[in-house]
């Protein structure tokens, strides 16, 4: 039996994924991860169950992780990736959200390239919930093959939680 579980979050752009997980772990206290709205026009990276924000975009000078027409601040990345790395080992998570992976980490292996190497290598005790797009989603499953991972993909509709 697996024991490893993962629930992988899909669908099209802008359709609720991230507002969906907002909402759902606003009242938990054993949920640790990485959000990333929108606010004002301008994308973060949130971590709920402290309520910080951290800007997701570059500025000016900073060094840049560059996807499509986004510049992401490399720096911000890091420093969300680190904690991300730390809580993967802590058992005291009943779930930890990773919103998302994307051409950063799964074409230019950069981003949360890290996070998901360990979540590939079964180091975690939570349950993942990770967000994918639905273009890349089976090649994230495929990354979750192993019999050590029990995989479900669901959508906004039916998120199981």
């Amino acid at each position: 039996m697996a024991g490893k579980k993962i629930i992988l979050l899909t669908g099209a752009v802008q359709t609720g994924k991230t507002t969906l997980l907002y909402n759902w772990c606003s009242s938990k206290t054993n949920t640790a991860g990485v959000l990333t709205p929108v606010n004002e026009g301008k994308r973060f990276f949130y971590t709920p169950h402290n309520n910080s924000w951290l800007p997701m975009e570059a500025v000016a000078n900073e060094e840049k992780l560059l996807v499509g027409r986004f510049a992401f601040s490399k720096q911000n990345f890091s420093a969300v990736s680190n904690k991300l790395l730390k809580w993967l080992k802590e058992p005291s998570w009943q779930y930890i959200i990773i919103d998302e992976i994307g051409p950063l980490e799964l074409k230019q292996q950069v981003g949360f390239y890290d996070v998901l190497q360990q979540a590939a290598a079964g180091n975690f005790t939570a349950t993942l919930i990770i967000v994918v797009r639905q273009n890349l989603l089976a090649e994230v499953e495929q990354i979750f093959s192993a019999p050590v991972f029990s995989v479900q993909v669901c959508t906004i509709q039916n998120f199981p939680l």
